[in-house]
């Protein structure tokens, strides 16, 4: 629990709440068979469900008085969380101003990551006219938790300074953790101007950082970079990316490649249940490219057919539905 000196001139509402977003005096409960488990209705877990409802301009100035002089880390945290949770239900500019600022205040780790993914989790862009720098100095913070929080909040930047600050940190870095964030945030707010540089990330024997590269470029790009798909598809270990850029950006010229890739996926039983997107496989998003040209191509019309007989027993349960549901665009 927090010290009561620190807490004297708030509203009593928000002093307890407060104390009792911290509070996991209960956080556990004993089963009649022995053993633990989370308690859902956890007295924590409760406020902080309260405190998401919180829309009083109010209490801003004493939480931020509150901040100001907090020495419990934990009260101080959930104050920049009810701080959130009232801009998130007013969009009041000072406070994602106030908070930004106090980037370059905070000194302890999970303080400053908790303001982070407050950021991270807002459900708009941080707005242009606010300055960002001290974001972007912790995209490069010595300790990953808050490094790895800075770049994952960029996300939600509408600021050309973010995505250089992302080639700069792509261009230098050497750390797996940093690069693969790196990358996915570009993926959400770069440009093409991005691209040359994601390029020579994309043969990385890491592969969380040559996914991640080529899963931007494949956001970015434009249909110039078909061969860049087509060959990952054939030769590279990202084959799935491959797939969705020839797909994404191929005509009736590339189907002998789609082709080949389902005929590769189906050879022998998989393991694993890979999902692309939704309920998505490989395989469903190769079929669903191939029946847009199956009138014009029997090789496609066979293949379906193969699908249907001799590869039944190879496929996943949603894959032949899907086949099932679609069996008019391969007449």
């Amino acid at each position: 629990m927090g010290n009561p000196k620190e807490t004297t001139t708030m509203d009593k509402y928000l002093q307890d709440l407060l104390e009792r977003m911290a509070d996991r005096s209960d956080d556990m409960i004993d089963l009649p068979g022995g053993g633990r488990q989370s308690n859902p209705d956890a007295t924590f877990k409760k406020a902080n469900d309260e405190a998401k409802q919180i829309s009083n301009l109010e209490y801003i100035d004493q939480l931020k008085a509150f901040i100001e002089k907090a020495k419990n880390e934990d009260l101080k945290q959930n104050a920049y969380s009810i701080l959130f949770n009232i801009y998130s239900n007013t969009s009041e500019f000072k406070i994602l101003t106030y908070c930004i600022d106090r980037l370059a205040t905070e000194k302890k780790d999970w303080t400053l990551h908790t303001i982070l993914w407050n950021i991270e989790c807002l459900k708009s862009k941080i707005p242009c006219s606010i300055n960002i720098d001290n974001i972007l100095a912790l995209a490069t913070y010595k300790k990953h938790l808050v490094r790895d929080g800075a770049l994952k909040c960029l996300k939600n930047a509408d600021n050309p300074k973010a995505e250089d600050k992302l080639i700069e940190i792509i261009s230098t870095s050497t750390d797996q953790y940093q690069l693969t964030y790196a990358n996915s945030t570009i993926r959400t707010i770069g440009t093409p101007k991005s691209i040359p540089y994601l390029l020579k990330l994309v043969d990385s024997k890491k592969q969380d950082i040559a996914a991640t590269a080529l899963g931007a470029i494949l956001k970015l790009s434009d249909k110039s970079y078909l061969p860049l798909f087509i060959g990952n598809l054939e030769k590279g270990k990202l084959k799935y990316l491959g797939l969705e850029g020839v797909v994404k950006y191929g005509d009736k010229n590339v189907v002998p490649f789609v082709e080949k890739r389902v005929k590769d996926l189906v050879a022998k039983k998989r393991t694993t249940q890979f999902i692309l997107s939704k309920n998505d496989t490989e395989l469903t998003v190769a079929m669903n490219f191939l029946a847009d040209y199956s009138k014009e191509n029997e090789s496609i019309r066979k293949l379906y057919n193969t699908l249907l007989t001799s590869k039944w027993e190879l496929l996943w349960d949603n894959e032949k539905q899907w086949l099932n549901d679609n069996i008019k665009r391969f007449e």
